[in-house]
């Protein structure tokens, strides 16, 4: 029976300055590696150690990954389905640049198609849920971490909300900040409710 931990990477400089990353590779700043090493003493404290570890391919989650349980780069998964949402040419824009098509979409991404260019959330939905699926099907007794973004963890919260009672709270439904993680656990292939870790 996997417990699924799910972690937003560290901040970034583009984090702090207010710039859209999505794809674009923005390593940890120096808070942001302060914050994975801090959850991994937490971790540690608290006994959770991994049996697996999957995280987007940028280096800002693989390096978060690396920092907070201590295994290195090269014994990490890199899944691609759980990389950032594509901001397409909004990259490296702050929320003064974007213009109004952008906010429109912004105010309700779940039904409301992005400007041309961008990846759809119904897109985003569709790759997390399946690594969501494959989740619910793996053969380990033990924790698991999967270390990812802020926007693709959202869209895989509401997921898992979706599968659990069936109520869609939307992509924007939960607050997720740098270094916040979440737990759940799989029981015959169900995901259980949701919770917050605190750790920092």
């Amino acid at each position: 029976m996997p417990t699924i931990y799910f972690m937003r990477h560290g901040q970034t400089d583009m984090n702090m300055s207010g710039h859209l990353q999505g794809h674009t590779d923005c390593p940890l700043n120096e808070a942001g590696e302060s914050q994975a090493r801090e959850v991994g003493v937490e971790l540690k404290r608290r006994g959770i150690k991994f049996e697996r570890i999957y995280s987007s391919p940028l280096s800002r989650a693989l390096r978060t990954a690396e920092l907070a349980t201590g295994v290195p780069e090269s014994q990490i998964i890199k899944e691609p389905r759980i990389i950032e949402f594509s901001f397409g040419q909004y990259e490296g824009m702050t929320y003064e640049e974007m213009g109004p098509k952008m906010f429109e979409f912004l105010s309700d991404p779940d039904h409301i198609d992005p400007p041309e260019g961008m990846e759809k959330i119904q897109h985003l939905m569709a790759r997390t849920g399946e690594f969501l699926a494959d989740l619910a099907k793996l053969d380990v007794d033990g924790n698991v971490l999967v270390s990812s973004h802020g926007v693709a963890i959202r869209s895989i919260l509401a997921n898992l909300m979706d599968m659990h009672s069936g109520s869609h709270e939307g992509v924007w439904g939960k607050r997720v900040e740098n270094g916040s993680l979440f737990v759940t656990e799989v029981h015959n292939g169900e995901f259980s409710e949701v919770d917050e870790l605190h750790l920092l």
